[in-house]
């Protein structure tokens, strides 16, 4: 599996929408700043100008799109991995995505397929857990 594919999952998992067009900037964005981390630090005057003349557009409306489909992201529910009140800024989500791409990356290239395969279903089977109480608070909440 590539970058681009584990990419495109974990901003499905996220509830970031590939509707949106923000959806799309950011995941040219995070693979940009993927290869040179330094990116990070001038996101504004370097990475997103660069992105809309690759996409033909504004800078700015580079930058609201991804806004947007992060605050969207957030209102249904995704991104819950950042614990907050309000909505991440798009430096946070960005440099979360990178960070969880440089892990996979480290993880892809230093374990073998079998063990890749361990540490998915783990990872699954965690999440069907987590799922479980979720509902199991939900309906104790609820005095079900």
């Amino acid at each position: 599996m590539n970058l681009k594919i584990y990419l495109s999952n974990l901003l499905r998992d996220m509830q970031i929408s590939p509707k949106y067009l923000g959806y799309i900037y950011l995941e040219a964005i995070v693979l940009y700043t993927y290869e040179n981390r330094m990116y990070l630090k001038s996101l504004s005057k370097f990475v997103y100008p660069q992105i809309a003349t690759q996409f033909q557009t504004a800078p700015k409306s580079v930058e609201k799109a991804i806004d947007n489909a992060i605050s969207r992201a957030f209102v249904k529910g995704g991104l819950c991995c950042f614990c907050r009140e309000n909505c991440p800024s798009n430096k946070e989500v960005i440099s979360f995505f990178v960070s969880k791409l440089a892990e996979y990356g480290y993880k892809w290239n230093n374990i073998s397929v079998s063990s890749y395969a361990k540490w998915k279903t783990c990872k699954l089977l965690k999440k069907i857990v987590d799922k479980k109480k979720d509902i199991c608070y939900t309906n104790h909440a609820l005095g079900v």
